[in-house]
């Protein structure tokens, strides 16, 4: 990819709307998924610092969200829990959000992340309150 192309550029005539296109958050997951985790990160790092920082984003928050938890999913990995956690906690409410754009396998998968990191830490109550919430979403894709 170059530069920003492929992250996110609004729609011709339609100012603060975004089209989703593959970007950098979506090459970082399949990169974290075949366990590439050096080469995932700075697509990643760059997709957060797009997504966070460009005003046409700032009505998306579920973008930056998605971004920061595949970072939490690469510290996971790596067992660093420490720095896993506050990017896996980052924008949680996205994943509940009836406004977000974000399909239920992406909502399930960001959840389940904090699931693992909860599991792998022996934190069984946090495990259990964040499985029930992916339970909740199962069927319509958003939770109350």
């Amino acid at each position: 990819m170059q530069g920003n192309a492929g992250i996110a550029e609004p729609l011709q005539g339609q100012p603060g709307t975004l089209r989703r296109r593959p970007d950098r958050t979506y090459l970082g997951r399949v990169l974290v998924e075949q366990g590439k985790l050096d080469a995932a990160e700075p697509p990643l790092q760059a997709a957060l610092k797009f997504f966070r920082e460009d005003p046409v984003c700032q009505p998306r928050p579920e973008l930056a969200a998605q971004a920061a938890n595949w970072l939490g999913a690469i510290r996971l990995a790596r067992t660093n829990y420490a720095e896993a956690e506050p990017y896996l906690l980052s924008g949680t409410e996205q994943f509940f959000a009836a406004t977000a754009d974000m399909t239920p396998n992406e909502r399930r998968l960001a959840v389940g992340h904090i699931v693992s990191l909860y599991q792998d830490r022996g934190e069984p109550e946090q495990a259990t309150y964040w499985r029930k919430r992916i339970q909740a979403l199962n069927g319509s894709g958003t939770a109350q």
